[in-house]
């Protein structure tokens, strides 16, 4: 399941439409194995939606998965 929503929110990203990308990639995150990479995923894409908050909330997930997880660490910076 998380694939099928990881696919489909990248579908949903390129085409600008940032709240269906936000959706499909916190459903790829939270249906998946624990993977502190789409819970990155999630908050690069809630970043570029301006989801400062979502970002925030996505990073600090990832991390309590993969402590030094980089992408996160510099997405909080």
């Amino acid at each position: 399941a998380g694939e099928a929503h990881e696919c489909l929110g990248e579908i949903h990203r390129r085409a600008g439409e940032w709240d269906e990308a936000c959706r499909a990639f916190r459903l790829a995150a939270e249906r998946g194995e624990p993977s502190a990479s789409r819970w990155c995923n999630l908050a690069v894409v809630a970043i570029e939606a301006g989801r400062l908050d979502l970002a925030e909330e996505a990073s600090r997930r990832a991390m309590e998965i993969e402590p030094n997880h980089a992408h996160s660490l510099f997405n909080l910076a």
